[in-house]
């Protein structure tokens, strides 16, 4: 359980985490367990999606899998989700100071998801906006995942 390590305290010098944090019913009580399992100055380093991104290509996910009326289902799996501020502050708040990474954002897995979901359209639309590089000049706080590095204070 991510909210129960079964680790000493202090075991760690690295915790990692990707697409798990949004999966976890009690976010404090899971980084309250990080910071347990870490060694001072440790750093927990994770990726988890943008809340308000997320609230709008769940849905599409969701009906083209399930149909339309399982459209926001995907919140009983992504029971966790938070914009920058409100990461932030959470990370803040169970002990931890925050740093937040610039990773490109169009790659082979993100082609990949907006092809099976969006078709050919939306890889169109892709290649329009990354012509532009549009995802890369938004500012962190609306890239469609955080990429964080949390530091045990």
């Amino acid at each position: 359980s991510a909210e129960d390590l079964p680790f000493d305290r202090s075991s760690f010098g690295t915790v990692l985490s990707f697409d798990v944090f949004e999966h976890i019913p009690d976010s404090d009580r899971h980084l309250q367990e990080v910071n347990r399992v870490l060694k001072p100055d440790g750093h927990y380093i994770f990726q988890t999606p943008n809340k308000w991104l997320n609230m709008i290509f769940e849905p599409i996910r969701f009906t083209r899998k399930f149909g339309v009326r399982n459209a926001f289902d995907f919140l009983n799996e992504h029971c966790s989700l938070h914009n920058y501020w409100e990461l932030e502050k959470r990370l803040k708040y169970n002990g931890f100071e925050v740093k937040y990474y610039d990773i490109p954002v169009v790659n082979q897995y993100f082609e990949t998801k907006i092809k099976t979901y969006l078709g050919n359209l939306g890889i169109l639309m892709l290649d329009l906006l990354d012509t532009f590089q549009f995802f890369e000049r938004l500012p962190l706080a609306l890239r469609p995942n955080f990429f964080v590095q949390a530091i045990k204070r």
